[in-house]
């Protein structure tokens, strides 16, 4: 129950969007079965996709690009590992690790401070750069 798609990968669902160059899509029986029961269809939803090669997430509100991620489809939470950088409007956030939750639109972010798989280079810290809006000059 899993596909593998390679090259330049984009899914879309709705308003955001996820790109990596590999992607292995986890089909689940059960996924979905509960929507599609009242309408008669017996069809397999997608449980989780792993994005490799430099994934790229995008919604209305930010973008987030790192070395992985993982959309966990049935909880609607997506973690990106590895060289996390954030932007939000003209605010931008850096860190190893990043934990997006799609229903309620909260993201934490936190460093390694390590140097093992996923830590980042600024001694375990997270660094920003926050710009403030400026109302009328």
């Amino acid at each position: 129950h899993k596909a593998v798609f390679s090259g330049n990968v984009i899914a879309k669902q709705g308003n955001i969007s996820m790109q990596a160059s590999r992607m292995l899509v986890f089909y689940d029986d059960n996924a979905g079965a509960q929507q599609n029961a009242t309408a008669g269809m017996g069809v397999k939803g997608i449980s989780r996709i792993e994005a490799e090669g430099g994934a790229f997430f995008s919604s209305p509100r930010e973008t987030v690009r790192g070395d992985k991620a993982v959309y966990e489809v049935n909880q609607q939470q997506i973690r990106m590992d590895g060289n996390v950088i954030l932007t939000r409007d003209k605010n931008v956030l850096k860190g190893s690790q990043l934990t997006y939750n799609l229903k309620t639109g909260k993201s934490v972010l936190s460093a390694g401070g390590g140097s093992g798989v996923g830590a980042s280079s600024g001694g375990g810290r997270v660094k920003g750069l926050f710009v403030p809006n400026q109302k009328g000059q």
